[in-house]
């Protein structure tokens, strides 16, 4: 039980440090401010010191700081500018920090760096080793972890973070999708191609991407509802274009509602499993919230064009939308 309750807690703190990392990435990718490349920087060395592969969230740090040098050095060359790019100077600052977090959670790296490093190789030697040991699967290591992902994750989370890695490419604007897609997806692909050749394999040693993956899923499930909305709309304003003033007021809150809706049966099939009692219902009660405010949104401002009876231009949901009242709902638990 002492084994099974370390395990868990050393899991539930690489998910957290991943998280903190990928949120300084997602910074870097926006902002590129000095504060998100430390951020990212600590995340990574809390991640590494957790587990040693969780260094893969090292490659969506490296993607976001290739844009944002990429972009960086158009805008130099249209300003005839030579100056060092500040990406450079972000991702050095990044990794300074990933060292220094490193160290101090796992000091002993260099106070005994010869323990270290000898455990190191016995961990790699072992993880190489053919045989596996007694009971272990034995239909290969790619095979056996897509199979893992269908009860580590869940059908549900694991179909739609597959759907994030090919839609992601074209969420909202190319120039937008392009730098998420090679954010989010090759760093999965990459970490599947390494552990999977390895000898020895077991479930949770794919726990390092699943912060990823749950990203993915998030943003397929965000779409799907978006379009799923969009498709409704149109139906139910073509049904109701008889009655002109029952089309206009519907046009303002129907489509948000329904956007709204499916977006709620989605997060519902998404963290159908794993979840205990308190939180489903902390979960149930801000969606319900969030519908409700949203819907009341969309029907107080009806706008022009409601007036003059057409449907009013409705915005996507965003990921900040999603969240902006899960604290309350963490408080309400806790």
């Amino acid at each position: 039980m002492i084994s099974v309750a370390a395990t868990m807690a050393l899991v539930r703190g690489l998910h957290l440090a991943a998280t903190l990392s990928l949120l300084g990435t997602a910074g870097v990718l926006r902002k590129g401010r000095m504060i998100d490349y430390l951020l990212a920087g600590i995340g990574l060395g809390l991640a590494c010191a957790s587990k040693y592969t969780a260094g893969i969230v090292l490659v969506p740090l490296i993607a976001a700081s290739a844009t944002r040098y990429l972009e960086q050095e158009r805008e130099a060359r249209r300003a005839r500018a030579q100056t060092a790019s500040p990406a450079v100077l972000g991702l050095a600052v990044a990794g300074g920090a990933a060292l220094l977090a490193f160290l101090l959670a796992n000091p002993y790296a260099i106070l005994d760096y010869h323990s270290f490093h000898s455990e190191l190789i016995h961990q790699s030697s072992l993880s190489a080793e053919a045989q596996g040991k007694l009971g272990a699967p034995k239909r290969g290591g790619l095979v056996y972890y897509l199979w893992t992902l269908t009860w580590g994750l869940g059908w549900a989370p694991a179909l739609a973070a597959l759907g994030g890695a090919v839609t992601v490419w074209r969420w909202d604007r190319p120039e937008v999708g392009r730098p998420l897609g090679w954010l989010l997806v090759p760093a999965p692909l990459l970490y599947l191609a390494f552990m999977g050749v390895q000898g020895r394999y077991f479930g949770r040693w794919l726990l390092p991407i699943f912060p990823i993956l749950c990203l993915l899923a998030a943003m397929f499930a965000l779409q799907l509802a978006n379009a799923g909305a969009r498709l409704l709309g149109r139906l139910s304003h073509r049904v109701g274009r008889r009655t002109h003033r029952e089309a206009s007021s519907a046009a303002g809150g129907a489509p948000r509602a329904l956007r709204v809706g499916l977006l709620i049966l989605l997060v519902a099939a998404l963290l159908a499993q794993g979840l205990e009692p308190a939180w489903a219902g902390a979960v149930a009660a801000y969606l319900h919230g969030m519908a409700a405010r949203l819907a009341a949104a969309g029907t107080r401002r009806p706008g022009r064009r409601a007036a003059a009876g057409e449907p009013a231009p409705e915005a996507p949901i965003g990921a900040f939308d999603v969240v902006t009242a899960l604290p309350a709902a963490i408080r309400g638990v806790s």
